[in-house]
């Protein structure tokens, strides 16, 4: 059955690119009935699409989240997939102008991007727009340990990491004919934040006018580097070889060293070496390099890409990466007593 859908605006959302506020913002416009047109489909009750991840990737390979809670590729796995699927062509059928947002969608394949646009003809769209965010890369390599020690005890050596941007880029242009690159910086978006930006994208596509929300909440918020220290420890000593799993303790361990570091002003915000961030643009100069000419988007931050750069020790340490001072050490060890005094007194709370 071919259903009547016209318009689909794709967002994919490079890593940390505030994809969280954007479909915070998107899902809380759409229930208060703030979307003009727009459908935003809301898919076992997230408030955004990357769980259609699991419609063309193999099991191994779908979000650590969606692992976490189906460790095999089993039948109760497939029966989750199968309603997926058919719950998300249900929640679109019949309306024009739909949009969906997801961060994995820039993890598909040549050939799962292949899938996904036939599941998407089928649908019946016949107008497809797709929006991808960049990071620069040292920025984007900071945050994604940041991301990564929640649920692993390793992390990407600066040595060999490479974001790739082009691959990124060609894989969604190969199949679809409208791909927009944006960059993710306050310089360059919209009123300076994510959602403006966007939200500027999405009118222009759908010519509707969807009024940006005067007041946002931040989520998904950054690690500090003491709390960075701290959870990448426990991580290594109770589940060094569970990688890219999340578990209840370590996600209360994060969330509690989050609020404590707010709470009581004990901030510190992680920086890379100078040698890492080099190393970095250097190991990435041929996608930077690309990236300005295609786009005019400079991620080389006046960095000289033609000279090389040697590798560091690298030891999977937080500390191998980040510039670390005596207030970091400090600050950790703050930490750990704020923690220890949060369960030693949670009867009396």
């Amino acid at each position: 059955m071919v259903l009547k859908l016209s318009n689909l605006l794709l967002h994919i959302g490079t890593g940390k690119t505030g994809s969280t506020t954007l479909q915070t913002v998107l899902y809380t416009l759409f229930k208060k009935g703030d979307m003009d047109s727009i459908h935003y489909p809301v898919l076992n009750n997230k408030k955004h699409h990357n769980q259609l991840c699991t419609l063309v990737m193999p099991h191994e390979r779908i979000r650590r989240d969606i692992r976490t809670k189906f460790r095999a590729d089993d039948e109760v796995y497939r029966a989750f997939v199968n309603h997926l699927k058919s719950n998300f062509i249900s929640e679109v059928n019949g309306h024009k102008n739909v949009l969906l947002s997801g961060e994995y969608f820039c993890g598909f394949s040549y050939e799962e991007v292949k899938e996904f646009k036939k599941i998407i003809n089928q649908m019946g769209f016949n107008k497809v727009k797709v929006v991808v965010y960049f990071r620069e890369v040292c920025s984007l390599y900071l945050s994604q340990i940041q991301q990564r020690i929640k649920g692993s005890s390793t992390f990407a050596s600066p040595n060999s990491y490479k974001f790739n941007y082009r691959s990124i880029y060609e894989r969604w242009y190969s199949e679809f004919s409208d791909v927009e690159v944006r960059e993710f910086s306050p310089d360059a978006l919209v009123d300076g934040d994510i959602v403006s930006d966007f939200l500027d994208v999405t009118n222009k596509f759908f010519g509707t006018d969807i009024v940006r929300p005067i007041e946002l909440n931040k989520s998904n918020e950054s690690l500090s580097t003491a709390a960075m220290l701290v959870i990448k420890k426990y991580r290594e000593r109770f589940y060094p070889e569970d990688d890219n799993i999340l578990f209840p303790d370590s996600n209360k361990l994060t969330s509690l060293l989050s609020q404590i570091s707010s709470d009581k002003g004990l901030v510190c915000k992680p920086k890379l070496k100078d040698s890492v961030k080099s190393l970095i643009r250097f190991n990435n100069k041929s996608d930077i390099e690309w990236l300005n000419e295609k786009f005019g988007i400079d991620f080389s931050f006046g960095s000289d890409l033609n000279k090389p750069v040697e590798n560091i020790k690298f030891e999977n340490r937080v500390e191998d990466v980040l510039k670390l001072s005596d207030q970091d050490s400090e600050i950790q060890n703050q930490l750990l007593l704020e923690v220890a005094n949060y369960f030693l007194n949670q009867n009396k709370r």
